[in-house]
């Protein structure tokens, strides 16, 4: 004991209610960290969910707006890089069942002319073929991480591959299109970008979104059907 102006200090006494109160405050501050974490967690999601609200909004709005079936079919792959790729094929099956590859999209207007070359390019997939899995199973595949074996998948030729490889991908997912239970073609969605890499979170919405694309095609084309008819 101490004595500091005229009344005595006990320090035992002060260190013991020091440390007391320690103990009783440890539990709160330590769940402090936790509980900021899932709030920002909770306010992240929300923002997501909001983003991705908006944009299959968009998606319908523009793709109900035409009854034009090329129209359609242009506008698609661009939606999908507008709001949840790098890059987008469409593939269409025609009335014989084969898979065309029809059109194509970059996030980088740069690599608009490698888009087209590779769309150009013959499409001609076999059994093990990724987009011919997809539309034959009516199942979205979803690869997260692409190496030599997923490239090798896609064609045997050199020259698609290296245009593949310019574009640049990381990830992938390829979402059928269905409608009327008829499956009308596919999407490819692709990430360039290792900070956008396709999730199993980005399932959801690309299945929307072909689902969305899919009765719009279907609608195109039973209108211009009916117009040829008459």
């Amino acid at each position: 004991r101490q004595y500091f102006g005229a009344e005595p200090v006990d320090f035992q006494h002060t260190l013991e209610e020091t440390l007391s109160l320690a103990d009783r405050i440890r539990p709160m501050i330590g769940d402090v960290p936790r509980r900021l974490f899932e709030a920002r967690a909770a306010r992240d999601a929300a923002v997501e969910a909001a983003r991705r609200f908006r944009f299959l909004a968009d998606c319908s709005r523009r793709l109900s707006s035409s009854l034009d079936y090329d129209a359609v079919l242009e506008a698609l792959p661009q939606l999908c890089v507008d709001g949840i790729a790098d890059w987008a094929i469409l593939y269409m099956v025609r009335e014989d069942g084969t898979i065309e590859r029809m059109e194509v999209a970059h996030r980088d207007p740069s690599k608009r002319d490698t888009m087209r070359a590779l769309r150009d390019m013959p499409f001609r997939p076999g059994e093990g073929h990724p987009v011919q899995r997809v539309i034959d199973e009516r199942e979205p595949l979803l690869v997260q991480r692409v190496g030599s074996e997923q490239l090798a998948s896609f064609s045997t030729d050199e020259t698609y591959l290296d245009f593949v490889r310019q574009l640049g991908i990381t990830s992938y997912m390829i979402v059928p299109m269905i409608a009327r239970d008829r499956v009308v073609g596919a999407i490819a969605l692709v990430a360039s970008d290792p900070a956008r890499e396709c999730g199993d979170d980005d399932l959801a919405p690309a299945r929307d979104l072909a689902l969305r694309a899919a009765l719009a095609l279907d609608n195109a084309r039973l209108y211009r059907m009916a117009q040829e008819a008459n």
